[in-house]
């Protein structure tokens, strides 16, 4: 499994936790939780090979997060945080991680 799929899945799961961690609350604290939910979903699918090509959905999501952090009324650490993870989660769709098995026809949509 790529580093970089594991290393969205544990973004994924932090920002579902960042009511307790950061204490977020209202928009933001919404918007952390589904995006959350959403990139761990992606970041999961994108472990088969033969759908890493889904891990670009990260990208929507990622900007997503930088958006909603900077309309969010929130503390200046939260903002920094959904930043950081926004940025980092786009950064992390890219590369797609070492194929092993070629699935026949399949294999075409190995990008």
């Amino acid at each position: 499994m790529p580093w970089t799929l594991l290393a969205s899945m544990a973004l994924g799961v932090w920002l579902m936790f960042t009511r307790l961690t950061l204490g977020t609350e209202g928009l933001l604290a919404d918007a952390d939780h589904l995006i959350g939910a959403l990139a761990l979903t992606v970041a999961v699918t994108a472990t088969a090979e033969v759908a890493r090509a889904i891990r670009f959905l990260n990208i929507p999501l990622g900007t997503a997060l930088v958006i909603t952090a900077l309309v969010a009324d929130a503390t200046a650490v939260q903002t920094v945080a959904d930043l950081a993870v926004g940025v980092v989660l786009v950064a992390l769709s890219f590369p797609r991680g070492k194929i092993r098995r070629h699935y026949g026809d399949w294999s075409r949509f190995v990008v």
